[in-house]
Order: C-alpha cells, then structure tokens, then sequence
C-alpha cells in the first residue's frame, strides 16, 4: 500500500515511512492513525478505497496530494479509514470510511469523498479518530464521540451506533482527549485518567469487557 509517500507501494506492516522524502516540506507528521501517515495543512497518503484522500475521488496515491477544502486548519486525527480536521473557527470535518458514521455526517454506509462539516460540532479544541469513532474535545471540557459504539467506545452509557456527535457521560472538565482501537481516554482537570470503550483484554480495568461510561483508571507513576 501507499503510505509513506515516496512514490513506491509498501506493504502495511513496513517502517518506510521514515524514508519518505518529505523532510525538505513545511509540514509535520501529525498522526500515524491506523493505515496511513497524516500531514499536517492538509496533505496525506493513502491506499484505500474509502475515499480518505479526501480529494473527492477513491483513488490511491503514492504521492501527498491536497486534501479539498480545507483552510485554516488547527489539527487532524486520523482514524483506520477516515480522517477529521479541526479549523480555527472549531469546526470538526471529516471524510472517508463511514460504514458505522464516524464521519458524523447524519448517515452511515456511503464513504465521504471531500471534507464535510461534522453537525452539531461548533467550538471544538482536537479532534481523534479510532477504528470507527471519533471524538471531538471542545472548549468547555465536554467531549463529543460520534460513531461505531459497539464497546462502549462513545461514552454516552449506550452501545449504540451514532452517526451525530453524543455527550460523553460525566465529563465536563476534561482537558485532553486520545482515541484508542475502540476505546477512549481523557484527561480531566486536577489529571486524573478517565477511559471507556472495549476492555476485552481488561486494559482500562477489571469491570467488564466493555465500559460504556468513564472510569477513574490507575495510572502507573
């Protein structure tokens, strides 16, 4: 697959990515997500047929090419198949795979070829991508999750799919936001670690395979 943007297929399971001649470029590598790398300003390569190019086709590039759309932007999170961007007026847009709404369009199924607005998401600080989720963390310290939620990976008490943004239960100060495979951490105020999502290897906790709501977990000094 095309992900480190020489110009030359790798398999999935290579390190070249370090390799690619992108170092002379203004950007920096933002995320590695799941399948690709992610650049900054709105450049990235993919080999997908999602349409997680984000320039309005399902075609793979071994080559960056410019994602349609996007200016201003603050920061990115890649998922497996999609991407979100977050700009300066706190908007969230994603494109890509949305068989499960990750993409937060309304809908799920269709793949989103171009960026699109992510409804209900106004004053947004990051956004993070999982293998079928996103979460948003916005300016006053509430987290949005949008998405597949089949282990809890939302937050919202439920484990059921959203394809609009849903309120992460008890969490209103929180002050970092990371996305797993299918699961979700935050950082909340006074820094203690707040997880839910898949626990099927007990990961988070001991509770239970999934945890559909935040948890306080022991953190390892």
């Amino acid at each position: 697959m095309e992900q480190c943007g020489a110009g030359v297929q790798t398999d999935m399971g290579s390190s070249a990515m370090a390799a690619a001649p992108l170092r002379n470029r203004p950007y920096q590598l933002r995320s590695a997500g799941f399948i690709r790398p992610l650049l900054s300003l709105s450049e990235m390569v993919i080999a997908v047929p999602y349409g997680a190019l984000g320039d309005g086709t399902r075609k793979s590039s071994s080559v960056p090419v410019k994602v349609s759309g996007l200016m201003s932007i603050l920061g990115l999170g890649a998922g497996a198949s999609h991407t979100c961007a977050v700009d300066r007026q706190g908007r969230v847009l994603c494109w890509g795979g949305n068989f499960a709404g990750q993409v937060g369009s309304g809908t799920s199924g269709d793949s989103v070829l171009s960026p699109a607005p992510v409804i209900g998401i106004g004053t947004a600080k990051t956004v993070q991508g999982g293998l079928a989720h996103t979460c948003a963390l916005l300016n006053d310290g509430h987290i949005h999750c949008w998405g597949a939620n089949w282990g809890g990976q939302l937050g919202n008490g439920t484990r059921t799919d959203s394809s609009l943004p849903v309120a992460v239960s008890v969490i209103d100060t929180a002050r970092q936001v990371t996305v797993g495979y299918q699961h979700t951490c935050a950082v909340v105020e006074g820094g203690a670690v707040m997880c839910w999502g898949n626990n099927l290897f007990a990961h988070l906790s001991k509770e239970g395979p999934s945890l559909p709501k935040p948890i306080v977990v022991n953190v390892v000094p």
